[in-house]
């Protein structure tokens, strides 16, 4: 998915293991429990998210925005990071 905007949207335990994701506004939303594991997230902004217990496990993270996001209990295990802003 590309150039979309979950701004302040609820998306509690989402499964989106798997998926290409590329300049999406998820400023302000709720992600609690979600699943990113293996994904290619690019350009994602993530602020002020709420995504404690979200799994970020084998996902290739570019660019992304977690500025004053909740990562309380958030697994990044073997989730290669390239540059952040």
């Amino acid at each position: 998915m590309s150039d979309l905007e979950f701004m302040r949207v609820s998306l509690r335990n989402a499964d989106l293991a798997k998926s290409l994701v590329t300049k999406c506004d998820f400023s302000g939303a709720n992600l609690e429990g979600a699943c990113f594991k293996n994904c290619k997230l690019d350009r994602i902004d993530f602020q002020k998210a709420n995504l404690e217990g979200a799994d970020f496990s084998g996902s290739v993270i570019r660019y992304c925005n977690f500025s004053n996001a909740d990562l309380r209990d958030v697994t990044f295990a073997m989730s290669p990071w390239k540059k952040q802003f």
